[in-house]
């Protein structure tokens, strides 16, 4: 049950960094050129972000996995 609670904990996290993600995106469409630079220092930020997120999220998964078909 706690494994469960956790696993879903980070699919939040990761659904809510990807939210980041495109919401920054399109903000990148609707910006002029002036505020690209800031824009694509942000949404570098957020990708780096939901790449650990989901790095993370992937490793306590397969730890799961391994655990699991030990027992």
């Amino acid at each position: 049950m706690e494994g469960k609670i956790e696993y879903q904990k980070q699919m939040d996290d990761l659904r809510a960094n990807r939210d980041d993600v495109r919401d920054k995106l399109s903000a990148m469409q609707q910006a002029g050129e002036g505020a690209w630079e800031a824009l694509k220092e942000g949404l570098e930020n957020s990708w780096e972000i939901l790449k650990m997120s989901f790095n993370k999220a992937k490793s306590e998964f397969e730890k799961g996995y391994k655990k699991g078909t030990k027992e």
